[in-house]
Parts: C-alpha cells; sequence; structure tokens
C-alpha cells in the first residue's frame, strides 16, 4: 500500500537533477529528526545522514529513487515528477475534486502547477524517518515552486508555515 505526499508547484524547478535533490535533502538534520520525531538515537540519525543518496532512475524521466535506512541501504522510496501539460492536468483532476470549503490558495496552485513531484512511501516509509524526509524535501522544492504540499490523509502544507498545516479535509 502506497501513501503518498505531492508537490504542487506554480514554477518550474528545472533543472532538477538528482545532485540537487541530494544537496536539498541533506540540508536537513537526520538527528534531530531521529530524536525528536521517532524517539530514535543521534547515532541513528548519523547513520541515515551517512546512507541517504539520490539517484535518478533509469530509462525513466523526471523519477528518483531515495535511498536513506542505513539497516537495509538498498531500500529506496521512489519519487516521479511530471512537468508542464503533465502536471498542470494533475493539478486541474486535483482541482475537481474539491469541495470548495478549502482556502483559495490550495486552488489558485493548483490551477497553475508547472511542476508536480509525487512521493510514493510504503508502510514501513511512512511510519519511520522516510516520511520526515520526503516531507522535508517536498517542503523545499513547494517553497522553491511557489507550491503547497498535500499530505495523503488531505493535509495541506505551505512551507511559508511548518507549524501547522494550512488545510485539513475533514474526514
Amino acid at each position: 500500500m502506497a501513501y503518498w505526499i505531492t508537490v504542487y508547484c506554480t514554477k518550474s524547478l528545472s533543472p532538477l537533477t538528482a545532485k540537487h535533490l541530494h544537496d536539498l535533502v541533506t540540508l536537513h538534520d537526520f538527528m534531530v529528526m531521529a530524536e525528536d520525531f521517532l524517539d530514535r538515537t543521534e547515532e541513528y540519525g548519523m547513520a541515515v545522514g551517512d546512507t541517504v543518496r539520490v539517484e535518478p532512475v533509469e530509462g525513466v524521466e523526471g523519477a528518483f529513487f531515495l535511498y536513506y535506512d542505513p539497516d537495509d541501504p538498498d531500500w529506496w522510496i521512489r519519487f516521479d515528477r511530471r512537468s508542464g501539460t503533465e502536471a498542470r492536468d494533475a493539478g486541474l483532476a486535483v482541482a475537481e475534486e474539491l469541495d470548495g470549503i478549502e482556502p483559495g490558495r490550495i486552488r489558485e496552485v493548483l490551477s497553475a502547477t508547472e511542476d508536480h513531484i509525487a512521493f510514493g512511501l510504503k508502510v514501513r516509509d511512512h511510519t519511520g524517518i522516510g516520511l520526515f524526509i520526503c516531507w522535508y524535501l517536498a517542503m523545499d522544492l513547494a517553497e522553491r515552486g511557489s507550491g503547497l504540499v498535500c499530505m495523503d490523509w488531505g493535509e495541506w502544507w505551505d512551507p511559508a508555515d511548518y507549524s501547522r498545516p494550512l488545510f485539513a479535509q475533514p474526514s
């Protein structure tokens, strides 16, 4: 079962290379993520930092693997980028499903999407440090692309405020 973190950007993120993404990922403090969010040790966070890497998916443009697990260095999270018309269509499809109670900023971003990045996390990822690595990377990308982040459970995040969601879809 996949758990999705999706970034919708109104500005293009091009060029977006594995090196650029790796540099963004490694800006964050894995020791804090491990200790504060997971009740893991500082050493575990340091090991994550030593393990983390981003590689392109061979033969698939705009697709990347994020490796992060020091206990299983071949474990990865895949994320895919769509841009241009494909991204706009993805944004508009989500906008059509909205029910009108969300802040206007969400519809505004979805209607002008130029870049769309979707992280597909597995259960093991979203119950561990993988969730936090992807969330921080997604927020960085949204900030650079004047966009928003949507979590699988309907929380919308604006990188202007990391303290609370912009909107949470009622259950």
